[in-house]
């Protein structure tokens, strides 16, 4: 945006020149040559913003449905059960977001969902009706009795391009709402609840103020007594059915960029979406030139892929040039449009049904090691780690042991030092092998001068 700031060759006293003042309609066109090429910028992008906005800005209310805390004890049993619990999950809480004419429904199998509404009442009676009918539920397993979800709304403006919903302030606050809220409650915004408080129907109070994650504003949390109300529930009876697919091991691979919801707030959605189609720009092209057998751009900025389990160093390889490539990039340009990325990879057996890869164990691991790395991290399972060690390809360190969500045990963590080059990564490998070697033949002369004959 053209303002005071970038205006400093003009020294005579003029106007500032932002959308505050822009010349209105039928005003007569400035004298001065520079003055109208700023003005008639500043009403381009004016206009820009205007087609944007009417083009793929939607005030929605987006809601966010997960059983993520609820679902810890279920990944615990075995890898088949929770598949087949949270694909009933989904069967049971769809039907009812379409019932309530829902615009946009995520597409997934795993614990979350995210749905948009067009109108915010539609977005409570959804919320009341999916609570009530999960209570109601009867799970195909024992140990999901207690498979209960938080739900958070917002109201605000999403960006809803071709199908897809794109990332957004919205989208990330309603998340952060969701976050806050226990199994079993359903927490609101401000702009959701002051669209609601007028609704008798609705018993809402207010919760708490909260510094949530990434966005630099406090926000005021309002709580959604659903059990107050009555509501007549439609179920069906789904079915889970069977974990169908094949089995096969592979290098699994999560990238997510670091403080997305921080940029958004900042930058504003649309050029915080431009930043993430550069990142994507970047990204893919070299997953898919290292040889990743699937690819998934999930919601927001998170990507995961799969790579062949013989050749697991694809993956890491795939890692360390994404990392550069995103350094040569931020160091050309201002800090606030840098974009910088966490990385985790693991190794271990993936379940494809049709085109689909199956939530498992081995990738809530994969995602966990993701989840602990810091920006511009490359970050390795154990299971990883040790095979790559035997093949001496990078300088790797020890990070910590962490507890993660879905896993049992606690995992131990490594790190790729991939500050270097290319070149520099190979002859480091090269000379620790002819050191080994030294070392192989030294101890051999000694064992023959101790055993002569």
């Amino acid at each position: 945006m053209l303002d005071e700031r970038n205006l400093s060759i003009h020294k005579k006293k003029q106007p500032v020149l932002d959308e505050r003042n822009l010349r209105k309609p039928g005003e007569k066109q400035p004298e001065d040559p520079m003055t109208a090429k700023l003005y008639a910028a500043l009403e381009a992008g004016r206009r820009s913003e205007k087609i944007y906005r009417e083009k793929f800005v939607r005030k929605w209310a987006n809601m966010f449905i997960d059983v993520s805390e609820s679902s810890k004890e279920l990944w615990l049993i075995d890898e088949e059960t929770p598949v087949l619990v949270l694909r009933e999950f989904q069967q049971v809480v769809r039907p009812v977001l379409q019932r309530h004419n829902a615009t946009y429904i995520s597409n997934s199998e795993g614990p979350q969902v995210v749905v948009c509404f067009e109108k915010p009442e539609e977005a409570a009676e959804a919320a009341l009706e999916v609570q009530h009918i999960l209570m109601a539920w009867d799970p195909p397993h024992e140990g999901a009795k207690h498979l209960i979800p938080s739900i958070g709304i917002h109201l605000g403006d999403v960006v809803y391009d071709r199908g897809e919903l794109q990332q957004s302030n919205a989208c990330n606050l309603a998340k952060r709402v969701q976050t806050e809220a226990k199994p079993g409650q359903v927490f609101l915004s401000k702009p959701i609840y002051n669209a609601l408080c007028k609704n008798e129907r609705y018993p809402i109070r207010f919760a708490r103020t909260t510094q949530v994650k990434n966005i630099p504003v406090p926000q005021d949390l309002y709580l959604f007594n659903w059990a107050d109300v009555i509501v007549e529930v439609e179920h069906e009876a789904p079915s889970g059915g069977t974990v169908e697919g094949y089995r096969e091991r592979h290098a699994i691979f999560y990238i997510d960029v670091s403080e997305s919801s921080k940029k958004f707030w900042t930058l504003g959605d649309r050029m915080g979406n431009e930043l993430i189609k550069d990142y994507r720009n970047i990204v893919e092209p070299v997953l898919q030139k290292h040889g990743a057998t699937y690819l998934e751009s999930g919601e927001g900025d998170q990507v995961m892929a799969c790579f062949p389990g013989k050749q697991p160093y694809r993956a890491v390889d795939a890692a360390i040039e994404i990392q550069a490539l995103l350094f040569r990039r931020n160091s050309v340009l201002d800090a606030k449009k840098h974009v910088r990325a966490a990385i985790g990879v693991h190794i271990g057996d993936v379940v494809r049904r049709r085109k689909e890869i199956v939530q498992t164990v081995e990738l809530g691991i994969g995602k966990g090691v993701q989840g602990v790395a810091q920006a511009d991290d490359i970050y390795l399972s154990k299971a990883l780690y040790e095979i790559l060690e035997e093949e001496d390809r990078y300088d790797m360190r020890f990070v910590d042991t962490f507890k993660m969500k879905g896993v049992e045990e606690p995992q131990d963590v490594y790190k790729v030092i991939w500050h270097r080059t290319e070149r520099q990564l190979r002859e480091n490998a090269d000379r620790r092998k002819i050191e080994r070697g030294l070392m192989r033949l030294t101890k051999m002369g000694e064992e023959t001068k101790q055993d002569p004959a």
